[in-house]
């Protein structure tokens, strides 16, 4: 057979038709639960043939997808490189086995937890529960306990909305460059901002690493313009904020008004 000019375009033409379905392949939305199993991603994890953990059905999930669980079971550690949205009903969580992670997020992009319990397995040690390493995490009506760490932010961004962090060691760590919170506009590379929900019962509340002179990566939320209308409640702390670096303001972190939307 002879291949002419235009039958090698077509046939490049064809390969990268190929290449370009395989990139997308996946659904939109896909299921876990307590009765799936993990071999069902040969048929992309639906909801009458869930799978059984996360990461299971992450591999079949399109970037900017979403995982749904349908109960209360454990799903298993994920590392999530792609916009993704976990949504947890019913008690779903993930127990976190010892120097491990439960959640590690790498995506550079914007990722959704809702609804997850995360805590340390019994006996564990050396645990972190959500670690962002890149990108922008939204974490609403979740957990994070028993835990070395509850939520490890570096380089990264996170809203902590009406969510649960206690009886850590550390609840929330932070490591680089935060920001002014009176200074418009604002700029630094971590943050993590806090509203309403419970910081209770850790060890250490907040641990800042190298902010900045006069800055922060830790900021409360307020309904009104003092300390004393912070949404979060912060009771049973034994140390409320440490941190380390000469730059750190390691005895108070940041606020925000609800009246201020920063947008980073």
């Amino acid at each position: 057979m002879t291949w002419t000019p235009i039958r090698r375009a077509l046939c490049g033409a064809a390969m990268l038709l190929a290449l370009g379905s395989a990139a997308e392949a996946g659904v939109a939305r896909t299921w876990v639960g307590s009765s799936g199993n993990d071999s069902n991603t040969a048929t992309n994890c639906t909801r009458a043939a869930p799978c059984k953990t996360f990461a299971a059905a992450y591999s079949v999930t399109q970037s900017g997808g979403e995982i749904v669980a349908l109960d209360s079971v454990g799903y298993g550690p994920i590392t999530i490189t792609t916009p993704l949205t976990i949504i947890g009903l019913e008690g779903a969580f993930v127990s976190v086995q010892s120097n491990t992670t439960g959640i590690t997020i790498n995506s550079g992009a914007s990722v959704v937890l809702r609804n997850i319990q995360i805590s340390g397995a019994a006996g564990s040690s050396n645990t972190i529960g959500i670690q962002v390493n890149s990108g922008k995490l939204l974490l609403r009506n979740s957990t994070l306990s028993r835990l070395t760490t509850g939520l490890s932010i570096a380089a990264g961004r996170a809203d902590v909305i009406d969510t649960e962090i206690s009886n850590n060691t550390t609840g929330v760590s932070t490591t680089g460059t935060g920001v002014d919170p009176q200074t418009l506009p604002i700029t630094g590379n971590t943050l993590v901002r806090i509203s309403y929900g419970d910081v209770i019962n850790n060890t250490t509340a907040y641990f800042m690493a190298d902010p900045g002179v006069g800055k922060y990566t830790i900021l409360l939320r307020l309904q009104g313009n003092s300390a004393a209308d912070i949404t979060t409640n912060q009771t049973g702390n034994t140390t409320m904020v440490a941190g380390s670096g000469a730059s750190c303001p390691c005895t108070a972190v940041g606020n925000y008004s609800n009246a201020v939307n920063y947008n980073y």
